[in-house]
């Protein structure tokens, strides 16, 4: 009778011990569900939405973040449609050309809104997601995307940011925090 002894990647059989009696045992490893992130001042996106689109796409992102979005009232979600993107915008209030967010957040992933860690002066959209598996220790991700166009007050924006960020990190205290954007 052969005595083995099991191991979690390979079985060894004692009896004449070759590389023709090594059994490779199949191992799955699991991976993060971390998502990607596409990061882009376009200068206007409802012109460059195709470019855009398959970028997004093609490159499998989860999360895109649009800087200088220049969108404004008259533009509606479905001119700026991203197929499996759900659109979280913040125009500029008095319709300016210029700046402006908008944020895709494929339709799959799970996300909150914290409009309360927004400012009205301060051009920042901010999310909570859950994905399913993150390393331990974190449980979600808090993700900050922020627009800080050259005129505006620099002391106001770092103000914005330490105390949004201090409140994140009180209110979700396992949380990854990712912040993006064009300052």
């Amino acid at each position: 009778m052969l005595d083995s002894e099991s191991h979690s990647r390979w079985i060894c059989i004692k009896h004449r011990p070759t590389t023709s009696t090594l059994i490779t045992i199949p191992t799955t490893r699991l991976s993060y569900d971390f998502p990607t992130f596409f990061l882009s001042n376009t200068r206007s996106t409802a012109n460059k939405l195709d470019e855009i689109s398959v970028t997004i796409t093609n490159n499998k992102y989860d999360i895109a973040i649009i800087t200088g979005s220049w969108l404004s009232s008259n533009i509606t979600n479905d001119l700026i449609n991203i197929p499996a993107f759900l659109i979280i915008r913040k125009d500029r209030c008095d319709d300016q050309r210029v700046g402006g967010l908008c944020t895709y957040i494929r339709n799959t992933l799970d996300f909150l809104e914290l409009k309360d860690l927004s400012h009205p002066d301060i051009e920042s959209q901010w999310f909570l997601i859950k994905p399913k598996r993150l390393p331990r220790g974190i449980d979600a991700i808090v993700i900050a995307s922020v627009y800080h166009p050259p005129q505006n007050n620099n002391r106001t924006l770092r103000n914005h940011l330490f105390e949004s960020l201090d409140n994140a990190l009180a209110n979700f205290l396992n949380a990854g925090i990712v912040l993006l954007g064009g300052l």
